[in-house]
């Protein structure tokens, strides 16, 4: 029969361990079981340094770490480190650790099972990787899109030559634009269009390509001379 402390421990999700000065563990609670699927006597001695540990030189690694604590801060409580615990099953769980020194020269640590969390961290991370990826491919495409864009509109040496104070003032909102210009000259005639396209981004730069193809179908092959 479970004990009330036991029963908080099991409710809790958190184990406790109890390490002399020697580095071997003298007690394990019995949250154990249903957190690691151990029994806690299987847990005692040396045994907590390798049977749970996913690699035994990791697990001597955090055993040589808590002596370093136990032996140069005797009144140490140590916040907030973070070891990954193999079940019985094979299956790996997360233990946020918190430890402090008791009076006889033993260290207590108490591990609250954060696998959960764990998860959703790294769920999150491997969105918000899989996001930034597209984005990579998004952004490029769309800088190709830009000079594509910009091999089709009119250099502003047209301007410059033709009108003292003329201008170009061009500032695309997202890479590419539905905003286009346009100039055009015959014998008799100067021709400046400023022309905004339906919609903005991608689609509106399509319809600037639409619009310039349009236009010079217009004044090259029909060659209207009225804006109307």
């Amino acid at each position: 029969m479970q004990t009330i402390p036991d029963l908080v421990l099991d409710k809790l999700n958190t184990l406790l361990v109890v390490v002399n000065n020697k580095g071997e563990v003298e007690y394990i609670s019995n949250s154990a079981k249903t957190l690691l699927g151990f029994e806690p006597e299987e847990l005692l001695g040396n045994n907590w340094w390798i049977i749970p540990r996913p690699d035994i030189d990791e697990g001597l690694a955090v055993k040589e770490k808590i002596l370093s604590i136990m032996m140069h801060d005797s009144y140490r409580v140590d916040q907030g480190f973070e070891h990954a615990l193999k079940t019985s099953k094979g299956l790996l769980k997360w233990f946020k650790w918190s430890s402090a020194m008791l009076q006889d020269n033993k260290l207590i640590g108490i591990g609250i099972d954060v696998t959960d969390k764990k998860r959703s961290e790294q769920r999150t991370l491997d969105i918000n990787k899989s996001l930034t990826e597209k984005n990579k491919e998004i952004t490029a495409s769309l800088n190709y899109a830009q000079k594509i864009q910009q091999a089709i509109l009119p250099n502003d040496n047209f301007l410059k030559r033709n009108f003292k104070d003329g201008f170009v003032l061009y500032l695309p909102k997202d890479i590419v634009s539905g905003d286009y210009y346009f100039f055009y000259e015959n014998e008799e005639t100067k021709y400046v269009a400023a022309i905004d396209c339906t919609g903005h981004g991608v689609p509106g730069a399509m319809m600037s390509v639409i619009a310039n193809s349009l236009l010079k179908e217009v004044f090259y092959n029909k060659i209207l001379k009225k804006p109307d």
